[in-house]
């Protein structure tokens, strides 16, 4: 009889070990699989994250092309004002030149006319010459 109970025994051990190890097996699929699919979310996780990066990067650049473009712009709108500016100081300037040499010619002209009357002979000259000798001014 005690071999009956030994080999009853030694069956529940073997049911009861393979039963320990079905569920070894299971725990480690549903480990296996758990990992795998941590790792899947992960891998989800960098991709997202990877992409949401490239379109951070991508709204960057696309704004700081906006700036340098709006910058140019602005830059351009303001080399045309100075040019404009530039343009009518130099006409002003011009003009005031012009009227520089108008002016000049007509003093000229009538410093001209007035010259003619300043010394009435040679005899007024000399005397002049002479006062001038006599009674010498400093010119500075």
């Amino acid at each position: 009889m005690s071999e009956g109970r030994d080999d009853a025994y030694e069956r529940a051990a073997k049911t009861w070990r393979e039963r320990v190890s079905a569920l070894r097996r299971q725990w480690r699929d549903e480990f296996d699989a758990q990992r795998a699919e941590k790792a899947k979310a992960d891998e989800d996780d960098r991709v997202r994250i990877a992409n949401a990066k490239k379109e951070r990067l991508a709204k960057r650049v696309e704004a700081r092309q906006a700036r340098e473009g709006a910058l140019e712009r602005t830059m351009e709108a303001e080399r045309r004002a100075r040019e404009v500016e530039n343009q009518a100081i130099a006409r002003r300037r011009g003009m005031r030149e012009h009227a520089m040499k108008l002016r000049m010619n007509a003093r000229e002209v009538d410093l001209l006319k007035q010259s003619r009357t300043w010394i009435a002979s040679v005899e007024e000259l000399d005397r002049r010459i002479d006062v001038a000798l006599a009674n010498p001014e400093r010119l500075f």
